[in-house]
């Protein structure tokens, strides 16, 4: 008798392969040699660091209350700050020197950083956001107290009654260059969206947070950069494939006016096994205790994120970033991108015919680039 001939297996597509993570964890050291190319957070994040573990350690302050009050607002808040707090203190210290000013690495939990130095140090943030860590820009900023504009900030509120609302959706998403090695398997990413205005910090609101769906996962097939003819399309990196998720950002419900400065943060991830709901929730936490930190002086918001638009932020996104990255369960691609939006803002950006304007944020690290894409849209008020 003839044997019967088996089936042939079948290959698994490219997009299931994946069987483990393809994007390495930064570790704390190598983070911290990234904010060597950018001064803005030399003084800035351990000043905040110390002002964080004030409050946690119970030291009285006009900061260190507010900010209690509001990480008890958010869930597993005080959990996730200990444990930033804990990573942050186990890095070499040497190599936090090189990269963050001792003077707040040093200073006693005793001392309160009062706002007049609060106000140097954030003025000081803004000058220093294209400079890189140097001996001579330590010596430069340690022989000046001060390098503040002569005009001083604004809080971007307008005077006059606005003509316009405004919405901000998430559009869609590109993957330009998929995470390496391109062999493991499609990516999975997505990305974790948090707004807050001047507003809702003088009011203790913390702030909104929403991200995409994971694409490849919940929603879609998985995503790659479509540099293979034999096993990708178009299509392939671009989610969603066709039209507009339409993920609401700014407006939160639909289109509003801008009553005072909004930042938005993005933060891009590869999904492998962290949980997004507390991933959000951190998120939701190092964006509400940063700017209730600053919260008071001249407007949060003025200037965090450059001169307004898609910037490379300074000092408070800076600490953002870095407070997320030292908890992070899922892999990040690239750093925290900010947009800043005030009503001048958004009307001059949206000037053209269709009274639409679309940013694009990139996310781009050694492993992988992506883009997201956000529209800005102008209605009538």
């Amino acid at each position: 008798m003839s044997k019967k001939k088996q089936p042939k297996a079948k290959l698994k597509s490219k997009s299931k392969q994946k069987t483990k993570p393809k994007h390495k964890k930064i570790s704390p050291e190598k983070l911290l040699r990234q904010f060597l190319d950018n001064a803005a957070g030399y003084e800035f994040i351990p000043a905040a660091i110390h002002t964080l573990k004030r409050a946690l350690a119970g030291n009285s302050g006009n900061r260190e209350n507010i900010l209690r009050k509001n990480i008890q607002k958010i869930k597993g808040a005080n959990t996730f700050l200990q444990k930033v707090i804990s990573v942050h203190d186990n890095i070499n210290y040497e190599s936090k020197r090189m990269v963050f000013s001792p003077k707040y690495l040093n200073l006693d939990l005793k001392k309160e950083i009062s706002d007049d130095e609060w106000e140097n140090i954030i003025h000081r943030s803004h000058k220093l956001k294209d400079a890189k860590v140097t001996a001579d820009m330590v010596h430069k900023l340690k022989k000046k107290d001060c390098v503040c504009d002569d005009n001083g900030g604004t809080d971007g509120t307008p005077t006059f009654t606005p003509k316009y609302k405004f919405g901000l959706t998430f559009d869609h998403l590109w993957c330009l260059d998929e995470t390496d090695p391109e062999w493991g398997g499609d990516d999975e990413p997505y990305v974790i969206f948090s707004i807050i205005t001047d507003e809702m910090v003088e009011l203790g609101i913390p702030a909104h947070v929403v991200r995409t769906p994971i694409y490849g996962d919940e929603k879609g097939s998985s995503v790659n950069d479509n540099d293979n003819q034999w096993y990708s399309s178009p299509k392939d990196s671009r989610r969603p494939e066709t039209g507009a998720e339409n993920l609401q950002l700014f407006g939160f419900t639909g289109p509003r006016t801008i009553p005072s400065n909004v930042l938005i943060t993005a933060d891009c991830f590869e999904h492998d096994y962290g949980d997004t709901t507390q991933l959000m929730e951190n998120i939701k936490t190092a964006v509400t205790v940063t700017t209730s930190i600053v919260g008071g002086i001249g407007g949060v918001i003025a200037g965090a994120a450059g001169a307004g638009g898609v910037a490379l932020a300074g000092g408070i996104v800076l600490a953002i970033y870095y407070l997320i990255s030292l908890a992070l369960e899922d892999d990040r691609i690239g750093t925290t991108m900010a947009l800043a939006l005030s009503n001048h803002i958004a009307e001059s950006d949206t000037t053209t015919s269709s009274g639409n304007h679309m940013y694009k944020l990139l996310f781009k690290d050694e492993s992988a680039t992506y883009e997201a894409n956000l529209l800005l849209t102008r209605h009538p008020n």
